[in-house]
């Protein structure tokens, strides 16, 4: 008959623990001197020490137990895997939770410490590193979440970020040059009428690339004061296995970070529409202000583009000339030439101006026009 193995390795501490016994006792046969005694001793309390060990080994309880209960009354709900380490490090006041700990520092270990005086629970190695969670008290999880959102904005020490394939960051494109549109200066007004009124507003803008959608939304957003959070659309646009775990780790950081305002360039690129109904439910909920782009609107779902979702669909047609003649300056001739490009285009030739000198600038000019030229028959 085969023995169990957790059956067999308790045999195995117990005739261990009864060869030390049996060869204290043997030492005892001979006429042991002080320091022999001394040594027995030594051997005795290693023998109750591994005793003890033993006794504690069996009755430790099974850590990955802590956080499993999922029936009505749990007390913990996981947060997403992905934002952990943006957790844990703002985690204070750490100990654990001894009767799940069997005293092996091979073990892993159950971990409480306090984020801002909201409890985060998670499973460790005893050397630190991260075997599952973190979690969070699901009565608390609205402090949690504001607790989360503090410390990150403090961290990061900008009102503009970013959530992208390098994680959380300062935005860069939040530095955009502030040329005032009259479009977008218009809207303004328009979009703070309805926030000094208590409603929220969700806007996409549509048109071709270049025309200056992505700065006139830096340009609102900066205008109206608000705190931004964007997402990179890349990741919102994949559609592999992540997508559910990048759908949760959004979701709870919209939640933590409660941005005034969510920025979402060329949204007609994401394909699992599902994903992103979803997405901008809660970001109606949760932001005073949703500021999206898209090139193409024609290739979006009637779901996606009702009010509600979007409240106004805004067409962006080609770049105000206003901003084009402060980038080119007072030149006519000039403005003749390029005026007429997408915003990328005059960006690049103010670019080699400025590092190249005019004359090499306007020498340039007809490889712009051809690459324009190209870029609208593919």
């Amino acid at each position: 008959m085969q023995i169990p193995k957790k059956k067999q390795r308790r045999i195995e501490k117990v005739l261990e623990i009864a060869a030390d016994v049996g060869s204290l006792a043997m030492s005892l046969r001979d006429r042991p001197t002080r320091l022999d005694w001394v040594s027995l001793g030594l051997r005795a309390v290693s023998i109750g020490i591994k005793i003890q060990h033993n006794k504690r080994k069996q009755s430790s309880l099974c850590p990955w137990s802590y956080f499993e209960d999922t029936g009505p009354n749990r007390a913990w709900v996981a947060i997403p895997e992905s934002l952990g380490e943006l957790i844990l490090k703002h985690v204070r006041q750490v100990s654990l939770v001894q009767e799940y700990w069997d005293e092996d520092i091979t073990s892993e270990v159950v971990c409480l410490g306090l984020l801002r005086g909201q409890e985060i629970g998670w499973i460790s190695s005893f050397d630190g590193k991260l075997q599952d969670g973190p979690y969070m008290r699901v009565d608390k999880q609205n402090e949690t979440h504001a607790a989360l959102g503090a410390c990150l904005w403090d961290e990061l020490g900008n009102n503009n970020l970013v959530f992208g394939t390098n994680g959380l960051t300062v935005d860069p494109l939040a530095k955009t040059s502030d040329l005032s549109t009259a479009q977008f200066s218009e809207l303004q007004g328009r979009v703070r009428a309805f926030l000094l009124n208590g409603q929220s507003r969700s806007l996409l803008f549509s048109g071709p690339p270049g025309t200056g959608k992505s700065t006139g939304v830096r340009q609102l957003s900066r205008g109206l004061g608000l705190r931004t959070l964007r997402v990179e659309i890349k990741m919102l646009a994949e559609s592999d296995r992540r997508m559910q775990s990048l759908t949760a780790s959004l979701d709870t950081l919209v939640r933590a970070l409660a941005p005034e305002a969510l920025i979402l360039d060329d949204i007609d690129r994401v394909q699992e529409e599902d994903k992103l109904l979803h997405f901008l439910e809660l970001t109606k909920r949760t932001c005073r202000v949703v500021l999206a782009s898209a090139n193409n609107v024609g290739d979006m779902t009637p779901a996606t583009l009702r009010p509600g979702r979007f409240d106004e669909i805004i067409e962006v047609n080609k770049a105000d000339k206003n901003v084009v003649r402060a980038l080119l300056g007072d030149d006519e001739i000039l403005f003749e030439k390029i005026g007429h490009l997408p915003m990328a285009y005059i960006a690049e030739f103010v670019n080699r101006r400025a590092a190249l000198g005019r004359d090499v600038a306007m020498e340039e000019i007809p490889t712009l026009l051809e690459r324009f030229k190209q870029s609208k028959s593919s």
